[in-house]
């Protein structure tokens, strides 16, 4: 998997930012950090390719980035 990400030229490229490389530290430690990074221009367009790489998993390891999905989803309306 490791290599397939650093074939990527825009991946390689972006993990020159230290933003990102800080993002992606704090969100090793914390995944539902990842909330906060996704609206930041530099930080989120890479998330989005890092998890797109990954079949969906988020770093850190929390598969579909949250625990159970998100609260609802797949529920009917009305909590049902």
């Amino acid at each position: 998997m490791a290599q397939k990400l650093m074939s990527d030229p825009d991946l390689v490229a972006a993990m020159q930012n230290p933003k990102v490389m800080q993002a992606l530290q704090t969100m090793m430690k914390n995944p539902m950090a990842a909330m906060q990074y996704m609206s930041d221009p530099e930080v989120g367009p890479v998330l989005q390719k890092l998890m797109a790489s990954m079949g969906g998993a988020m770093p850190g390891g929390a598969p579909g980035g949250f625990p159970g999905g998100f609260p609802g989803a797949g529920a009917a309306p009305g909590g049902a």
